[in-house]
């Protein structure tokens, strides 16, 4: 799928990114990262080196891959409650997801006569309830063990077409905006980018976003 370039093609990253992103450093426990996730109520947290620069992303799904490796052999799965079975027309099912979009890295736009809704690509794969999450069983490995890395990211000065397209072609739902020197500068989500394209302005917010990598 291609992005048109007609709509708002003189907005930069800069124009829509969320500043004060938080970061952690390659050496963090993963047990604290997941700490800040929960708390946060965020899915994923640039990782960066000794230098600030941005090396990885450690997110919701990379925590799930570190849970299942030392989770108990005959452990039965956490479910979410934040998924909704549903019926389609056509009597196939889906599940829906009942959180609010680009907060979950398994979340997907999902349209049936007219109606789009977002539903779950793996609902038995993730666990999105941060009650839920045991941070302090969690292994004291270094994030930089399980973090993904070589995470897309974009210039303040690139365009939103530019970000957009990245999304689609990644199947992702945010981006880090990093300077000269690879050091994050901000963050931009796919609700950033929708506001742009539709022509609504906003101010730029101050809460932490993060890209979460799938």
């Amino acid at each position: 799928m291609t992005v048109p370039r007609k709509v708002s093609s003189s907005l930069t990253a800069a124009d829509v990114m969320t500043t004060n992103v938080v970061t952690v450093r390659q050496d963090l426990p993963a047990a604290e990262a997941v700490q800040i996730l929960r708390s946060k109520s965020i899915s994923g947290l640039p990782v960066v080196d000794d230098e600030e620069r941005c090396v990885g992303v450690f997110s919701t799904a990379d925590f799930s891959r570190l849970a299942e490796s030392y989770a108990e052999p005959h452990a039965p799965p956490v479910p979410c409650p934040f998924q909704q079975r549903h019926r389609r027309v056509d009597g196939s099912d889906v599940t829906i997801c009942t959180l609010t979009p680009g907060m979950c890295l398994m979340q997907r736009t999902d349209e049936e006569a007219g109606t789009t809704r977002t539903v779950c690509c793996n609902p038995h794969e993730i666990v999105c309830d941060w009650t839920t999450l045991q941070p302090e069983i969690t292994p004291a490995d270094p994030v930089e063990r399980w973090m993904t890395v070589d995470p897309i990211t974009v210039p303040a000065t690139a365009d939103i077409h530019e970000c957009a397209q990245r999304m689609l072609n990644a199947h992702i739902h945010r981006l880090i905006v990093v300077d000269e020197d690879h050091r994050v500068v901000g963050v931009i989500s796919s609700t950033d980018l929708l506001t742009a394209l539709v022509g609504h302005s906003k101010p730029r917010a101050e809460t932490s976003k993060v890209l979460p990598t799938c």
